[in-house]
């Protein structure tokens, strides 16, 4: 019997001691089997409070242990280089590189979804590997930095790397060689698998069952800015040549070409005033057009569409094909 049952019985004695009390002396008062009711009650909330108490104190005592937990995994950070285990001396870092077998192994149609993550868990998660293939993309993620590299066909891995990677380093559809440990399995597509603490891989280490493109394209420096102008033209054809990403696109132009002098020429499409200010609108093609603000005043008429004008002023703001216009300011016209 339990204790909820105990005090229920003693609740039912009590009703039926001052049952008997009652008939007694005839003495008149309050109702006894509502007073009893009343006790049962108080006696059940009493019970419920006591047993949320210590579910309360079990949650928070699990709580501790979890904080202490990953305290010690904080604490037990180590170098590059080096792999400890609990209570042992660091020693040399092991890397897997077998990563393109292991992917086979993990979409392996014989396993279901939960035995992937089973065997994923058990085998792989946390591990060093090798991510080695054909870069399909670079940027920056929730303020995280990440390069995307496919590893074998439907395997698109995303290594992250801390933030003193130079995202412009690399180029989509170069080679791509770093280090990371497996946190995420994905499913390589949809979710791409996800790899932690990426750095660059050593140049001696060699991959068992490599991904690696057969002719990779190198990496490309950033093109250099000559004197103190650039043509507007030729820097949209660098930036759009297909082997930067959204994000390197926007890193390139910010260090390389914002707020610097450039030159344009080219047919006017629009004439104007936006917020005040007014505007000549020039299309380069391909859904390029720039919005040029002169820094002196002018006149709308003295311009007609169709005629080609030149302009030299300061590149601010890179836009989007068909969607945002480039804009360069305090221009001036040129003949």
């Amino acid at each position: 019997m339990n204790l909820r049952a105990h005090v229920r019985s003693a609740a039912v004695a009590l009703v039926l001691g001052v049952l008997a009390l009652g008939s007694m002396d005839g003495s008149e008062g309050g109702d006894p089997i509502a007073e009893a009711e009343g006790q049962i009650e108080e006696g059940e909330l009493a019970l419920e409070e006591a047993r949320l108490r210590r579910e309360v104190e079990a949650e928070l005592r699990a709580a501790d242990d979890r904080r202490r937990l990953e305290g010690g995994r904080a604490t037990s950070s180590r170098p590059a280089g080096t792999d400890a285990a609990d209570g042992a001396a660091a020693r040399p870092m092991t890397i897997r590189t077998d990563l393109p077998a292991v992917l086979a192994t993990l979409s392996d149609e014989g396993y279901t979804a939960d035995q992937r993550d089973a065997l994923f868990e058990r085998d792989f998660e946390d591990r060093w590997f090798l991510v080695e293939g054909r870069i399909t993309d670079v940027g920056t993620w929730m303020g995280r930095k990440y390069v995307t590299i496919e590893v074998a066909p439907g395997n698109l891995c995303d290594v992250y790397l801390d933030d003193s990677f130079d995202i412009l380093s690399v180029r989509k559809g170069g080679l791509g060689r770093f280090i990371g440990t497996f946190s995420f399995l994905g499913t390589g597509v949809m979710f791409h698998r996800q790899f932690e603490e990426g750095r660059e891989a050593p140049a001696d280490l060699a991959a068992t069952a490599s991904g690696r493109p057969t002719s990779p394209e190198p990496p490309r420096s950033a093109p250099p800015q000559t004197g103190p102008r650039g043509e507007v033209r030729r820097i949209i054809a660098q930036l759009w040549d297909g082997s930067l990403s959204f994000d390197q696109r926007e890193a390139l132009f910010d260090r390389e070409h914002k707020g610097r002098t450039v030159e344009i020429r080219g047919r006017v499409s629009d004439v104007g005033t936006w917020l005040g200010e007014k505007y000549v609108t020039i299309d380069l093609g391909g859904g390029h057009l720039v919005d040029v603000y002169p820094g002196e005043d002018f006149d709308l008429l003295s311009i007609r569409l169709g005629e080609s004008r030149g302009f030299v002023g300061r590149y601010e703001f890179l836009g989007v094909p068909e969607m945002f216009h480039h804009r360069i300011e305090s221009a001036s016209e040129t003949r």
